[in-house]
């Protein structure tokens, strides 16, 4: 889910410059790839020096790479570097597509807030995401993985495992009111967390997953059933090289 997350808020970088022009200006003008299929500027008034504010009527803006960018209106704060995306916000590129009720970016912190009927998939369904909002941070640094929060009551999400030897292997599907991506490898749930696969069905106050060594945490509370035998403990540690259930320790 996230290798394409900067490509996404770089792109909304350029966005934000592209719509605060207004029409008539083409985008390479403003160092921006993105091309307006349509796009209609309301108002756009100066509050202060230097500071402008731009309404935007029915953005349509298709990028690079397969990227496209939709909402029913925009407004741009230029001094504050904020877009307001209002109404049906859509983001897709070849890998992935977001789409929410709302959705806020701040160019400085390369930060983006998704809020209402949030759902994030990766086109081939390996992982998806829904929740009442989300909110993508582009990496500070190159080596530094991009992270999402997802909150929600319950936030969902299903994961499918890495390195499987299963070409279909079946995909975790994890609730909780907290979720966190950490790049491609890791992945984090607290509070009030279920875990269901096949006839596996765990509860816990709180899972980290790594997904490249298939290691699964359950802390707080651990219940893992599996068919008609159930374990418990504080914690319960499960390894799932390849995807397959090679040991498993409770403590406590």
């Amino acid at each position: 889910m996230t290798r394409s997350s900067f490509v996404l808020v770089t792109v909304l970088t350029g966005v934000s410059g592209l719509l605060s022009v207004g029409p008539g200006v083409h985008a390479q003008e403003v160092g921006n790839d993105c091309d307006p299929r349509s796009f209609r500027v309301i108002n756009s008034r100066g509050i202060a020096a230097g500071q402008r504010v731009t309404w935007v009527g029915l953005p349509d803006l298709v990028c690079p790479n397969g990227v496209r960018i939709q909402a029913d209106s925009a407004i741009i704060w230029e001094a504050a570097g904020r877009t307001e995306f209002l109404g049906r916000f859509r983001y897709q590129d070849p890998e992935q597509q977001l789409r929410s009720a709302d959705a806020d970016y701040w160019e400085r912190e390369g930060r983006l807030e998704a809020r209402g009927e949030v759902q994030a998939t990766t086109r081939g369904g390996e992982t998806e995401i829904r929740g009442d909002m989300l909110t993508m941070y582009r990496a500070p640094q190159e080596g530094v993985d991009d992270r999402i929060i997802v909150f929600g009551r319950p936030a969902f999400a299903l994961i499918q495992p890495d390195d499987s030897a299963d070409t279909s292997p079946t995909p975790y599907q994890v609730t909780g009111l907290n979720l966190r991506f950490e790049g491609d490898r890791f992945f984090y749930a607290n509070d009030e967390v279920e875990v269901d696969r096949d006839s596996l069905h765990a509860t816990t106050r709180s899972l980290s997953f790594d997904r490249m060594l298939g290691s699964l945490t359950l802390r707080g509370n651990a219940r893992v059933e599996s068919g008609s035998t159930v374990f418990q403990g504080d914690t319960i540690d499960l390894r799932l090289p390849d995807d397959e259930l090679t040991s498993m320790n409770i403590r406590r």
